[in-house]
């Protein structure tokens, strides 16, 4: 293809970049059109749950969790959004009401943030964490990590200010 013909079918750089990102954002979609499945009889099972499925989906997809943190560095307005609604916005939602459910008090949006940050950081360090004393393989296995997670969470996420 001849980049004359490229700019026949796209206007600009920024046109053809955000046509490859909703190609992207659809083929990854998938994972996240539905929230999680939080199978458990109670609040903890299900976030363990939860947890362990985000970071099953961070290790097996690793491109995509870095273009999604690409993105959010970017930060530009129009994709952003664009990105909350095509692939991120009922995956929140629906661990947003898991939060209420353990702790209606909570504000559940800053707790899902920080859970979700908690998981995604802990995959952004996995190329120098493997140089860390006493490094073992098992720190790459999501649901070792995932338990870990839970376990810090778990005490303190039934937490009522107060209380």
């Amino acid at each position: 293809m001849t980049v004359s013909s490229l700019y026949h079918h796209f206007p600009s750089k920024e046109a053809l970049y955000d046509d490859v990102l909703d190609g992207i954002y659809k083929d990854n979609s998938n994972y996240w059109q539905d929230p999680i499945e939080t199978k458990g009889d109670n609040w903890q099972e299900q976030l363990k749950n939860y947890i362990s499925n985000f970071c099953h989906i961070i290790q097996s997809e690793p491109d995509f969790t870095q273009l999604i943190k690409r993105e959010q560095l970017d930060a530009d307005p129009k994709r952003m959004k664009k990105l909350v609604e095509s692939v991120l916005s009922s995956e929140y939602l629906g661990f947003e009401e898991l939060i209420k459910k353990a702790n209606p008090h909570c504000d559940a949006r800053i707790y899902v943030m920080t859970i979700l940050g908690m998981a995604l950081h802990y995959y952004e360090t996995s190329k120098f964490r493997r140089y860390l004393p006493d490094y073992s393989p098992d720190m790459e296995n999501p649901e070792i990590v995932a338990e870990q997670i839970s376990n810090i969470l778990i005490g303190g996420i039934a937490y009522r200010n107060g209380n």
